[in-house]
C-alpha cells in the first residue's frame, strides 16, 4: 500500500483550518517485549506471520507516523481463517512522547478497545483524535480480549490482521525560525534563534536565558510574513542546574497592532521533555514567548518553542 499524506492549506485570509484528510503514512517502530510481531500489515500482506508459523495467540505493534496528524478514521480488516484469525482488535494512540513499551502502552485509553474484528470484511470507525504521533495496535487471536488475549474462544494456530490504516491531516510546524524577531526581555537574538532551531541540547548557549540573571521573565517576540493558524504549542523545559523553566506563557495576535490574546499562561515546564498546550485554531501573526523562573533558581532557561498549526 503507497500511502500519501494531504497537508494543510493554511490560507492567508482564512478564520478557520480546513484540513483536507488521507491516509497516514504508518511505519513500524518497534516490536519486543515477547508479543509476535507485526510484519507490514499496512502492505496489504494476509497474515502476520508473513507466512510463516505462528502460533500466538497476540501480536501487537507501535507505529511512529513520523508527524503529527488530526485523526478521523481507523480502518481494518480482520481475518477469519486458515487457523490465523482476528479476534480482538485494539488501537491507541499518543502525541507527546513514544510510551516505550508494550507495558507502557497498557495505561493509555483505548481508542477502539477489544473491537471485534473476526471479519474479512473492511470496516471503517469514526474516530475524533485531535493528535497523533504514535499508534498502537494489539491483535487477539482470543475472544477474551488484550492484554491477556488467552480466554475464551481462540483460533487454533494464532492471531491475524489482514490489514489497518489510519486517516487524517499532517500539521504544518509554523516558521519560527524565519520569523523576524520584534522584541527581547533579558534576552538576547543569538539565544531568540537558539530557541527555535530545533535543538534541546542542555547547554545555556543554545537557550533562552536570563542573560541579565536572576530569576525575571525572559521573553521574546516574533513576527511571521504572513498570518498563521495555530493549534498547539510545544514546549521543552529544562530542570537542571541553577537557571531552570518555571512556567511559560503565549501570547498572540492577529496584526502588528492588534490586541495580544493569551494562548497559554503560566504552563508548567519544570521538565527536560516536551510539553504540549492543544489550543483552539487561532489566526497568528505575531507571537510572544515568555518564561519566568522557580522563585529558588537563580535564572531562567528553556530548551525549545514550537507551534504547528
Amino acid at each position: 500500500m503507497y500511502m500519501c499524506v494531504a497537508l494543510v492549506a493554511l490560507v492567508v485570509a482564512a478564520a478557520a483550518l480546513a484540513r483536507a484528510q488521507s491516509r497516514v503514512p504508518m511505519s513500524v517502530m518497534y516490536n519486543s517485549g515477547g508479543w509476535y510481531q507485526l510484519a507490514a500489515i499496512t502492505d496489504n500482506n494476509v497474515g502476520t506471520n508473513g507466512g510463516g508459523t505462528n502460533t500466538v495467540s497476540q501480536v501487537w505493534a507501535a507505529f511512529n507516523l513520523n508527524g503529527l496528524y488530526a485523526l478521523s478514521t481507523v480502518r481494518y480488516k480482520g481475518s477469519t481463517g486458515g487457523g490465523y484469525h482476528c479476534r480482538r482488535l485494539t488501537v491507541k494512540v499518543a502525541y507527546e512522547a513514544d510510551p516505550g513499551s508494550e507495558a507502557a502502552w497498557r495505561t493509555r485509553d483505548a481508542l477502539l478497545d477489544n473491537r471485534d474484528c473476526y471479519s474479512t470484511a473492511t470496516v471503517d470507525v469514526s474516530v475524533s483524535v485531535p493528535f497523533a504521533h504514535y499508534v498502537f495496535v494489539a491483535v487477539c487471536a482470543c475472544t477474551g480480549g488484550y492484554p491477556s488475549c488467552s480466554s475464551g474462544t481462540c483460533a487454533s494456530n494464532g492471531a491475524d490482521l489482514y490489514e489497518i490504516e489510519v486517516h487524517g491531516a499532517a500539521y504544518v510546524q509554523l516558521p519560527l525560525a524565519s520569523a523576524s524577531v520584534q522584541a527581547l526581555v533579558n534576552t538576547d537574538a543569538a539565544n531568540a534563534a537558539h530557541l527555535v532551531d530545533g535543538s534541546t541540547a542542555n547547554d545555556i548557549d543554545f537557550n533562552l536565558i536570563n542573560i541579565n540573571g536572576g530569576a525575571a521573565p525572559s521573553s521574546v517576540t516574533y513576527r511571521f510574513g504572513v498570518p498563521w493558524i495555530a493549534a498547539l504549542v510545544r514546549v521543552f523545559g529544562d530542570a537542571s542546574g541553577s537557571h531552570q523553566c518555571g512556567t511559560y506563557t503565549v501570547e498572540a495576535r492577529d496584526s502588528t497592532s492588534g490586541a495580544w490574546t493569551a494562548l497559554v499562561t503560566d504552563r508548567a515546564c519544570r521538565s527536560a521533555s516536551w510539553l504540549y498546550a492543544a489550543l483552539a485554531d487561532t489566526r497568528v501573526f505575531e507571537v510572544r514567548f515568555t518564561v519566568v523562573a522557580n522563585a529558588d533558581d537563580d535564572g531562567v532557561q528553556v530548551r525549545e518553542f514550537e507551534m504547528y498549526g
